[in-house]
Protein backbone atom coordinates (compact mmCIF):
# COMPACT_ATOMS: atom_id res chain seq x y z
CA UNK A 1 0.00 0.00 0.00
CA UNK A 2 1.59 3.08 -0.55
CA UNK A 3 2.08 6.05 1.77
CA UNK A 4 1.11 9.65 0.87
CA UNK A 5 1.20 13.13 3.01
CA UNK A 6 -1.16 15.78 2.06
CA UNK A 7 0.26 18.94 3.06
CA UNK A 8 -0.23 22.64 2.65
CA UNK A 9 0.91 23.47 -0.52
CA UNK A 10 3.95 26.10 1.32
CA UNK A 11 4.95 23.36 3.77
CA UNK A 12 5.93 21.03 0.70
CA UNK A 13 9.80 21.82 1.16
CA UNK A 14 9.77 21.56 4.88
CA UNK A 15 8.58 18.30 4.90
CA UNK A 16 10.96 16.90 2.59
CA UNK A 17 13.53 18.16 5.29
CA UNK A 18 12.22 16.07 8.20
CA UNK A 19 10.35 13.02 6.89
CA UNK A 20 11.59 9.82 5.42
CA UNK A 21 13.12 10.35 1.89
CA UNK A 22 10.87 7.54 0.55
CA UNK A 23 7.73 9.42 1.27
CA UNK A 24 5.39 11.33 -1.28
CA UNK A 25 4.52 14.49 0.25
CA UNK A 26 1.12 16.06 -2.28
CA UNK A 27 0.31 19.47 -1.66
CA UNK A 28 -3.89 20.16 -1.13
CA UNK A 29 -4.03 21.19 -4.57
CA UNK A 30 -2.94 18.22 -6.24
CA UNK A 31 -5.14 15.75 -4.11
CA UNK A 32 -8.05 15.43 -6.32
CA UNK A 33 -6.32 13.98 -8.78
CA UNK A 34 -3.87 11.87 -7.23
CA UNK A 35 -6.42 10.09 -4.72
CA UNK A 36 -8.83 9.09 -7.17
CA UNK A 37 -6.75 8.54 -10.14
CA UNK A 38 -4.30 5.46 -8.21
CA UNK A 39 -5.85 1.98 -8.93
CA UNK A 40 -3.40 0.81 -5.92
CA UNK A 41 -4.65 0.57 -2.49
CA UNK A 42 -3.00 4.14 -0.53
CA UNK A 43 -3.11 5.82 2.83
CA UNK A 44 -2.84 9.39 2.96
CA UNK A 45 -1.81 11.10 6.28
CA UNK A 46 -2.55 14.70 6.82
CA UNK A 47 -1.96 16.73 10.44
CA UNK A 48 -4.64 19.33 11.18
CA UNK A 49 -8.21 19.78 10.18
CA UNK A 50 -7.30 23.10 8.62
CA UNK A 51 -4.87 21.26 5.76
CA UNK A 52 -8.11 18.33 4.99
CA UNK A 53 -10.82 21.46 4.83
CA UNK A 54 -8.65 23.65 2.36
CA UNK A 55 -7.51 20.06 0.19
CA UNK A 56 -11.72 19.82 0.32
CA UNK A 57 -12.49 23.29 -0.77
CA UNK A 58 -10.71 22.95 -3.90
CA UNK A 59 -13.12 19.81 -5.03
CA UNK A 60 -15.72 20.23 -7.52
CA UNK A 61 -18.95 17.59 -8.33
CA UNK A 62 -16.48 15.73 -10.28
CA UNK A 63 -14.40 14.92 -7.54
CA UNK A 64 -17.55 13.43 -5.47
CA UNK A 65 -19.61 11.55 -8.17
CA UNK A 66 -15.90 9.31 -7.90
CA UNK A 67 -16.27 8.77 -4.12
CA UNK A 68 -16.83 4.72 -5.28
CA UNK A 69 -13.38 4.55 -6.05
CA UNK A 70 -12.40 6.13 -2.64
CA UNK A 71 -14.02 3.15 -0.98
CA UNK A 72 -12.67 1.08 -2.83
CA UNK A 73 -8.53 2.08 -2.53
CA UNK A 74 -8.11 5.26 -0.28
CA UNK A 75 -7.58 5.21 3.61
CA UNK A 76 -7.05 8.78 5.50
CA UNK A 77 -5.32 8.57 8.77
CA UNK A 78 -6.02 12.53 10.40
CA UNK A 79 -3.86 13.85 13.43
CA UNK A 80 -6.28 16.25 14.36
CA UNK A 81 -9.29 17.05 16.74
CA UNK A 82 -12.78 16.59 14.92
CA UNK A 83 -15.64 17.22 15.49
CA UNK A 84 -18.14 14.22 15.13
CA UNK A 85 -19.69 15.66 11.72
CA UNK A 86 -16.25 15.17 9.95
CA UNK A 87 -15.70 12.05 11.06
CA UNK A 88 -19.12 10.76 9.99
CA UNK A 89 -17.94 12.67 6.47
CA UNK A 90 -14.74 11.32 6.05
CA UNK A 91 -16.08 7.83 7.05
CA UNK A 92 -18.70 8.05 4.36
CA UNK A 93 -16.00 8.77 1.89
CA UNK A 94 -13.10 6.92 2.36
CA UNK A 95 -12.21 2.79 2.40
CA UNK A 96 -11.21 3.72 6.06
CA UNK A 97 -11.13 6.93 7.99
CA UNK A 98 -8.66 7.06 11.07
CA UNK A 99 -8.95 10.41 13.38
CA UNK A 100 -6.30 10.24 15.77
CA UNK A 101 -5.76 13.35 18.50
CA UNK A 102 -2.29 15.14 17.99
CA UNK A 103 -1.95 14.88 21.93
CA UNK A 104 -1.49 11.15 22.09
CA UNK A 105 -0.63 9.96 18.63
CA UNK A 106 3.51 9.66 17.49
CA UNK A 107 5.37 12.40 15.77
CA UNK A 108 4.74 12.12 12.01
CA UNK A 109 7.94 11.00 11.17
CA UNK A 110 7.42 8.41 13.49
CA UNK A 111 4.11 7.53 12.54
CA UNK A 112 5.39 7.09 9.10
CA UNK A 113 8.23 4.52 9.88
CA UNK A 114 5.58 2.90 11.35
CA UNK A 115 2.94 2.67 9.00
CA UNK A 116 5.59 1.86 5.90
CA UNK A 117 7.51 -0.78 8.40
CA UNK A 118 7.56 -4.37 8.84
CA UNK A 119 4.63 -5.97 10.80
CA UNK A 120 2.82 -2.52 11.68
CA UNK A 121 0.36 -4.13 13.73
CA UNK A 122 2.96 -4.69 16.49
CA UNK A 123 2.98 -0.97 16.87
CA UNK A 124 0.54 1.76 18.61
CA UNK A 125 0.03 4.58 16.79
CA UNK A 126 -2.42 6.37 18.34
CA UNK A 127 -5.43 6.17 20.87
CA UNK A 128 -7.77 7.49 22.96
CA UNK A 129 -8.48 7.31 27.34
CA UNK A 130 -12.21 6.94 28.01
CA UNK A 131 -12.54 7.69 31.70
CA UNK A 132 -16.31 6.77 31.34
CA UNK A 133 -15.76 3.45 30.22
CA UNK A 134 -12.15 3.17 31.67
CA UNK A 135 -10.68 1.76 28.61
CA UNK A 136 -8.12 3.12 26.48
CA UNK A 137 -8.47 2.61 22.61
CA UNK A 138 -5.36 1.67 21.00
CA UNK A 139 -5.00 2.15 17.26
CA UNK A 140 -1.99 0.02 15.73
CA UNK A 141 -0.19 0.40 12.85
CA UNK A 142 -2.55 -1.48 10.52
CA UNK A 143 -5.01 0.68 11.43
CA UNK A 144 -7.17 -1.47 13.47
CA UNK A 145 -8.12 -0.91 17.34
CA UNK A 146 -7.58 -2.56 20.06
CA UNK A 147 -9.60 -1.78 23.70
CA UNK A 148 -7.60 -2.33 26.33
CA UNK A 149 -9.02 -1.57 30.38
CA UNK A 150 -7.21 0.74 32.17
CA UNK A 151 -7.14 -1.60 35.23
CA UNK A 152 -4.12 -3.55 33.04
CA UNK A 153 -1.82 -0.27 33.90
CA UNK A 154 -1.23 -1.09 37.63
CA UNK A 155 1.36 0.57 39.99
CA UNK A 156 5.04 0.04 38.56
CA UNK A 157 7.19 -1.53 40.89
CA UNK A 158 8.89 1.62 42.31
CA UNK A 159 5.08 3.12 43.10
CA UNK A 160 4.91 5.09 39.65
CA UNK A 161 0.68 5.50 38.74
CA UNK A 162 -0.70 5.81 35.60
CA UNK A 163 -1.94 9.56 35.16
CA UNK A 164 -5.02 8.67 32.83
CA UNK A 165 -5.55 12.38 31.98
CA UNK A 166 -1.75 12.77 30.52
CA UNK A 167 -1.91 10.01 27.52
CA UNK A 168 1.22 9.66 24.93
CA UNK A 169 2.80 7.21 22.64
CA UNK A 170 6.84 6.91 22.44
CA UNK A 171 9.71 4.81 20.96
CA UNK A 172 8.04 4.14 17.39
CA UNK A 173 5.04 3.13 19.11
CA UNK A 174 6.39 0.33 21.35
CA UNK A 175 6.01 3.00 24.32
CA UNK A 176 2.56 3.82 25.93
CA UNK A 177 2.59 6.32 28.53
CA UNK A 178 0.39 7.62 31.10
CA UNK A 179 2.26 11.00 32.81
CA UNK A 180 5.47 9.61 34.03
CA UNK A 181 4.58 5.96 33.77
CA UNK A 182 5.38 3.78 30.94
CA UNK A 183 3.87 0.65 29.71
CA UNK A 184 5.03 -1.45 27.10
CA UNK A 185 3.10 -2.00 23.70
CA UNK A 186 4.54 -5.61 23.39
CA UNK A 187 3.24 -6.15 26.65
CA UNK A 188 -0.53 -5.30 26.18
CA UNK A 189 -0.40 -6.62 22.55
CA UNK A 190 0.45 -9.79 23.96
CA UNK A 191 -2.16 -9.73 26.91
CA UNK A 192 -5.17 -8.65 25.03
CA UNK A 193 -4.62 -9.41 21.56
CA UNK A 194 -4.73 -13.77 21.02
CA UNK A 195 -3.41 -14.11 17.29
CA UNK A 196 -0.54 -11.36 18.29
CA UNK A 197 0.25 -13.64 21.40
CA UNK A 198 0.51 -16.84 19.44
CA UNK A 199 2.76 -15.24 16.51
CA UNK A 200 4.91 -13.93 19.18
CA UNK A 201 5.05 -17.47 20.96
CA UNK A 202 5.44 -19.61 17.43
CA UNK A 203 8.38 -16.49 17.25
CA UNK A 204 9.76 -17.75 20.45
CA UNK A 205 10.09 -21.07 19.94
CA UNK A 206 11.95 -20.77 16.94
CA UNK A 207 14.78 -18.50 18.64
CA UNK A 208 17.88 -19.82 19.70
CA UNK A 209 17.24 -20.43 23.83
CA UNK A 210 18.86 -17.86 25.54
CA UNK A 211 18.48 -14.98 28.49
CA UNK A 212 16.20 -12.93 26.98
CA UNK A 213 14.51 -15.52 25.66
CA UNK A 214 13.89 -17.53 29.22
CA UNK A 215 13.02 -14.15 31.04
CA UNK A 216 9.92 -13.49 29.14
CA UNK A 217 8.81 -17.14 29.51
CA UNK A 218 9.19 -16.59 33.26
CA UNK A 219 8.19 -12.82 33.49
CA UNK A 220 5.06 -14.39 31.51
CA UNK A 221 4.41 -17.22 33.64
CA UNK A 222 4.61 -14.85 37.54
CA UNK A 223 1.92 -12.68 35.21
CA UNK A 224 4.41 -9.58 35.94
CA UNK A 225 4.99 -6.48 32.71
CA UNK A 226 7.81 -4.96 31.76
CA UNK A 227 6.95 -1.95 34.09
CA UNK A 228 6.94 -4.41 37.30
CA UNK A 229 10.68 -4.37 37.62
CA UNK A 230 12.33 -2.26 40.89
CA UNK A 231 15.04 -0.46 39.50
CA UNK A 232 14.96 -1.14 35.80
CA UNK A 233 13.36 0.23 32.76
CA UNK A 234 10.53 -1.28 31.17
CA UNK A 235 12.31 -0.28 28.12
CA UNK A 236 15.92 -2.14 29.79
CA UNK A 237 13.89 -4.91 30.49
CA UNK A 238 11.74 -5.41 26.50
CA UNK A 239 15.88 -4.84 25.01
CA UNK A 240 16.86 -7.63 26.94
CA UNK A 241 13.94 -9.97 26.08
CA UNK A 242 14.66 -9.44 22.73
CA UNK A 243 18.36 -10.44 22.56
CA UNK A 244 19.41 -6.60 21.76
CA UNK A 245 21.37 -6.28 25.03
CA UNK A 246 23.32 -8.54 27.15
CA UNK A 247 22.58 -7.41 31.24
CA UNK A 248 25.18 -6.90 33.85
CA UNK A 249 25.49 -9.34 36.88
CA UNK A 250 23.49 -6.58 39.54
CA UNK A 251 20.74 -6.17 36.83
CA UNK A 252 20.18 -10.22 36.53
CA UNK A 253 19.99 -10.13 40.53
CA UNK A 254 17.18 -7.66 40.41
CA UNK A 255 15.32 -8.96 38.03
CA UNK A 256 15.56 -12.55 39.65
CA UNK A 257 14.67 -10.08 42.87
CA UNK A 258 11.84 -8.90 41.33
CA UNK A 259 10.34 -12.41 40.06
CA UNK A 260 10.82 -14.00 43.53
CA UNK A 261 13.47 -16.51 41.94
CA UNK A 262 17.53 -17.50 42.18
CA UNK A 263 19.50 -15.38 39.50
CA UNK A 264 20.51 -18.26 38.00
CA UNK A 265 16.94 -19.89 37.54
CA UNK A 266 16.03 -17.46 34.92
CA UNK A 267 17.87 -19.36 32.38
CA UNK A 268 16.18 -22.44 33.10
CA UNK A 269 12.91 -21.30 31.65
Amino acid sequence: MKTFVLAENNKIEAFKATLPRKTKIVGWEAFAQSAVQTNDDSLWVTEGLETLTRAFDTLDETFYKQQNELRKHVKLCLIADAPIEIRRWLEALFKDAIIISQESSLPLEQLLEVLNGKNPERSIIGGQVDEMTHTVTLVRGDLNSIVVPLSTFRPSGDGVRPDFSSFSIDDYGQTLKFGTYEASADAVLYEFDSLYRRARKVELAKKEKGFGASLRRLRLQKGLRQTDFLEIDAREIGRIERGEVKPRKSTIEKIASSLGVDPKEISTH
